[in-house]
């Protein structure tokens, strides 16, 4: 055991590359602490707790060009493993909002690999901001990113779109099995590179996928919002709620043999599927045969009389 001030290094959790990450205590609070050990100078001072969902720097100072970083431990926190329950949809959401925090403070990460995710009291924590992982990682600005931070600075624009690849490969890997498809779709259109999508965007659409109502692009005619449903709790997998879809039949268009225009890009109504709108017809016209064959056995049955003591 190794004392840094007045906290005590008690197991070495890992190396990367010349920097290494202990798990210790502050002996004073007797709390857990994660401490960085590094070649140069911590990107963020003592006191930093401006991003929820990262832990506290509790410390950080240089001393013989070797710099070291102190954060608080998250109660009771578990790293994150493959194929885990608890990486769904909600879980995507909670760390891309974190993503999208950080880079309207203008802190960029570095090293955001699968080993960052940390779970505590159904809530994600992201670990290791504030360590220089690569040489020239640009310190964190003065102002937000939603300010123009970002383009007045080209690395650190560049530094946060590597962050937000990181962290959408990370979850795919994580999620594997508990991730709606729908949201591993958006993840993966983020990763190609060709979608230009920044963590506030892409938080946006996770957002909508896992709160419920989705909307799902609809290949140049209008939207299609769907609505989802959970099944086996809040940890359950989000399914198409084809009940509380809208199949209120649509006016023909001057399209001949189309129920939309497929020219029609805005406004109007609805494109709803032809298949939906013939199930939904035939459990209606199914509702309405029991309703008839109930009317016709009451005609057939005799009717209440008064008992004799009711009798006028």
């Amino acid at each position: 055991m190794e004392q840094a001030g007045r906290f005590q290094r008690n197991q070495e959790l890992r190396r990367d590359g010349k920097v290494v990450t202990s798990l210790g205590v502050d002996v004073v609070t007797g709390l857990a602490v994660l401490i960085y050990d590094f070649p140069g100078e911590p990107l963020l001072k003592q006191g930093f707790q401006d991003v929820n969902g990262l832990p506290a720097v509790l410390a950080s100072w240089v001393q013989d060009d070797e710099g070291t970083l102190v954060t608080a431990y998250p109660s009771d926190a578990t790293l994150v493993a493959p194929g885990e329950s608890v990486v769904d949809d909600q879980f995507v959401l909670q760390a891309l909002t974190i993503l999208r925090d950080a880079a309207k403070r203008g802190l960029a990460h570095g090293d955001l690999g699968a080993g960052r995710f940390l779970w505590s009291g159904r809530r994600v924590y992201l670990e290791g901001y504030g360590v220089p992982w690569k040489p020239g990682l640009p310190r964190p600005a003065a102002a937000a990113v939603s300010t123009g931070a970002a383009a007045v600075n080209p690395a650190l624009a560049a530094a946060l779109t590597a962050d937000l690849q990181s962290a959408v490969k990370a979850l795919l890997t994580l999620g594997a099995q508990g991730i709606s498809s729908e949201v591993a779709a958006a993840l993966r259109g983020a990763t190609s590179g060709k979608s230009g999508a920044d963590a506030a965007s892409l938080q946006g659409v996770v957002r909508r996928l896992a709160g419920g109502a989705v909307t799902v692009p609809s290949a140049g005619f209008v939207d299609i919002v769907l609505p989802v449903s959970k099944t086996g709790g809040a940890g359950g997998k989000s399914n198409l709620d084809l009940d509380a879809l809208d199949f209120t039949p649509v006016a023909p268009s001057a399209a001949r043999g189309l129920s939309h225009d497929p020219n029609e890009v805005g406004g109007g109504a609805a494109w709803v599927c032809p298949a939906h709108r013939l199930a939904r017809r035939a459990r209606r016209d199914a509702a309405a045969a029991r309703h008839a064959s109930s009317t016709a056995a009451d005609a057939g049955r005799s009717p209440i009389r008064p008992r004799p003591d009711h009798a006028a």
